[in-house]
Parts: structure tokens; C-alpha cells; sequence
């Protein structure tokens, strides 16, 4: 199929395109400027920047369009719903056959995010024109938040766990979501699609097993949600940046909590039973050998 990936460039874009790529798919897709191009992983790219115009025929002869792009700068909830709604559009508009949004665990009506919210309004736009939501949890690979709480435990000897690691979170490998995504395409299946495995680790399980594997000597200290928040929330505004883990993650990490979502990734990978040792441990090494 001729695929087109927008942030082909980002964590997920780039794992797709080099997975659907190897499984026999044409690969073109967008960034968000011309410096942008060189770090693409694949040569046949646009310049596609969400609050721009553009050329709809970029889309033309596409058999399907996987829209990862997404601005996370604070205050972006508009552009990121108007700029991914217009591409969409444009797309409908050359007959692409099948779209695929990407969407989030955290994606709620009343997610405690801006990341969530903007995700929420754009999946249910995708469902009601029957199109596809891909709803993964955390992705275990080279990059992304997994990406970012790995190097926090990497660096620093004493790390907090929010009411001691107890909670819990939906977690998929970088390989298998690629997987199910070439499953959805050649399936042409519409609708959401939850991607995570059904057994979810703690948070504590999550940061041991990176503990082990990097060899950090991170000494974990349990805190309470709402120190853990007022702490970040404190550090955030005397920065005046947002940290790696921010208060918005915390947020979402909390409000999950009461989410019991089904899983539809046995639907599309025969046995996503990869232990978090194994993803975790695969994830270590392919950032290792980047």
C-alpha cells in the first residue's frame, strides 16, 4: 500500500515508516519544516506544518494516511485540532481509502490535560466519519515518554514514585504496535482500536525493571499524588519550562487510574506475550545503538 505518515519524523512516525516499509508498504510522509527533512527516515517527504496552507495533491494516489503529527507545546489544543481536522479533510478530498488517527490512553472528555483533551475531540471527529482511531498506551521503545521516564531513572539517585508505584499502566511494545498497525491497513479496519496489553504493570514494576536494566542506583521514595504535584507544579513554574515527567502527566497518570478499557491488540498481533523485561530491555539497546 502507498502509506503516508504525517510526523513521520517523531518517536512513532519513525518506528512505523521503517516497520511498514520492511513489511512491503510505500512510505512517504510529512514534517513540520524544511530543517526537519534531513532527520526523516525516509527521503520521499512535504513540509506539512499544522497552522500552514498546503497542497492537497500531496495526498493523491494514497491508499491510506496515519496522522502522528501533534504539536505538545502548552496552548496548542486549537491548532492541534483545526491543523489535524484540515489534513483529514484534504485527504478526503484525493479518496484516500483508510485513515488512521493516532490517538492516546489518555484521551478523555474530561482529561485533566490539554494532550488529552485535544486527542478526545479529535478521535471522536475521526469515529463519526467512520473513520480509525488507534488508541495505544504507553509505547516501550526509543523514545517518547517511556523515553523520557527511563532517562530520570537513568540520572538521577533518588527518584519519586507516586503513592509508592502502586498504580498501574496500560503499556505496548514499539514492535507490536507497529504490527497492529500494518494488521489495521491490511484489514482496512475502521473504528477505535485499543492497543495495549491486557496485563498492566505498576508503576513500580515499570521503574524496577528500568532500574535493573540501565544499572542505575536510583534510590525510589514514595510520595503522595498531591505532594508529587505540588512539587512539580512548583519547579515548572520557577523554570518556567515544563519538566520531562510534568504536572499534566501526573494528572493523567492519576485520572487512568479509574479506566478499565478493553484491549483490542489480540485482534491484530497472534501473541503480544513479550515480557516488560524483554521490551524494556529491547528499547535499552536500540537506544544504544542509534
Amino acid at each position: 500500500m502507498n502509506v503516508f505518515i504525517t510526523g513521520i519524523n517523531g518517536f512513532l512516525g519513525r518506528e512505523l515508516a521503517r516497520s511498514l516499509e520492511g513489511r512491503g508498504h510505500r512510505i512517504s510522509g510529512s514534517v513540520r519544516s524544511q530543517a526537519k527533512k534531513v532527520d526523516a527516515p525516509t527521503p520521499r517527504n512535504s513540509v506539512l506544518a499544522l497552522d500552514e496552507s498546503f497542497d492537497d495533491t500531496v495526498f493523491a494516489g494514497m491508499d491510506a494516511i496515519i496522522h502522528c503529527a501533534h504539536d505538545t507545546s502548552r496552548g496548542a489544543y486549537d491548532l492541534n485540532v483545526q491543523g489535524t481536522r484540515r489534513l483529514a479533510e484534504a485527504a478526503s478530498r484525493q479518496r484516500v481509502g483508510l485513515q488512521l488517527f493516532v490517538s492516546s490512553y489518555s484521551a478523555r472528555r474530561a482529561a485533566p490535560s490539554e494532550y488529552g483533551r485535544a486527542k478526545w475531540e479529535l478521535q471522536n471527529i475521526f469515529l463519526e466519519h467512520e473513520l480509525t482511531v488507534l488508541r495505544p498506551g504507553l509505547v516501550i521503545g526509543n523514545g517518547g515518554l517511556f523515553a523520557r521516564l527511563y532517562g530520570l531513572i537513568e540520572r538521577y539517585p533518588v527518584v519519586p514514585l507516586i503513592d509508592g508505584g502502586r498504580g498501574h499502566i496500560p503499556v505496548i511494545d514499539i514492535r507490536d504496535f507497529a504490527t497492529a498497525v500494518d494488521g489495521v491497513l491490511v484489514a482496512r479496519s475502521v473504528g477505535l482500536k485499543g492497543l495495549y496489553l491486557a496485563e498492566r504493570p505498576s508503576l513500580k514494576q515499570l521503574a524496577s525493571e528500568i532500574r535493573e536494566i540501565s544499572g542505575a542506583k536510583s534510590l525510589f521514595v514514595s510520595l503522595p499524588f498531591r505532594l508529587a504535584c505540588l512539587a512539580v507544579w512548583t519547579l515548572e513554574r520557577g523554570l518556567r519550562r515544563d519538566l520531562p515527567i510534568g504536572i499534566e502527566n501526573l494528572r493523567a497518570f492519576a485520572a487512568n487510574q479509574s479506566c478499565d478499557d478493553p484491549s483490542d491488540l489480540g485482534e491484530f498481533v497472534a501473541q503480544p506475550n513479550r515480557s516488560l523485561s524483554e521490551m524494556i530491555r529491547w528499547a535499552y539497546m536500540a537506544s544504544k545503538n542509534q
